[in-house]
């Protein structure tokens, strides 16, 4: 995984110019790539979630569920991206496992949020925000934050893990004003299709 984190700058130079992987090729260490990933992946995992704080009364008010059983869902979300972390981060632990991980992830948060915005049935809801959508959290946000861009660094280790962790945290200074404008004009199930293309905008992100 991380074999250059430790390299000095002529080491990597000359690792660049022996015709090595395309990582080795570019003008910077590949693991600030990584970083930046991990970044947007925690941002948009995260953004379903703070979009849910603002979304709850439209869709209680719309939808004619309780508020109890809404955010119900938010803990199933928790609960469900708890338990598969576990088995998932195995996956991690090789590169092919790694990027099925993040490419099967990316297709969940997809069809989580784009379905959740046609959901009318409780048991809809719950399946695909409730346990898809934990699926997808697990996936994307707490492995690779937390397992994969470690790997890379050794003296930046802590310094890298923090920029990742700030992804999350920025989705909550931009994502809600956005959402509740949103809503406001066409209503949340729009909301819900716009952060499935957000997630589907991530997934395009370069392999790892």
């Amino acid at each position: 995984a991380g074999g250059l984190a430790g390299l000095e700058p002529v080491t990597r130079r000359s690792a660049r110019s022996a015709g090595a992987s395309w990582q080795h090729q570019l003008p910077f260490f590949y693991g600030y790539l990584i970083v930046a990933i991990a970044f947007v992946l925690a941002f948009a995992n995260a953004g379903q979630l703070w979009a849910f704080g603002v979304l709850a009364v439209p869709m209680e008010r719309d939808l004619g569920w309780s508020r109890s059983f809404l955010f119900g869902a938010v803990t199933l979300r928790g609960i469900v991206a708890g338990l598969a972390a576990p088995w998932l981060s195995r996956l991690a632990d090789s590169d092919r496992g790694l990027r099925l991980l993040v490419t099967v992830s990316g297709v969940l948060a997809v069809v989580s949020a784009f379905l959740t915005s046609h959901v009318a049935e409780q048991w809809e809801f719950l399946v695909l925000f409730g346990a898809v959508g934990g699926l997808s959290m697990a996936g994307q946000g707490f492995i690779l934050g937390a397992v994969v861009v470690p790997k890379w660094f050794i003296r930046k280790r802590s310094t890298m893990v923090g920029f990742t962790s700030m992804g999350g945290s920025a989705s909550l200074l931009v994502l809600p004003p956005l959402v509740t404008a949103v809503e406001a004009a066409s209503g949340w199930r729009a909301v819900w299709t716009l952060l499935a293309l957000l997630s589907l905008g991530v997934g395009l992100l370069p392999p790892l």
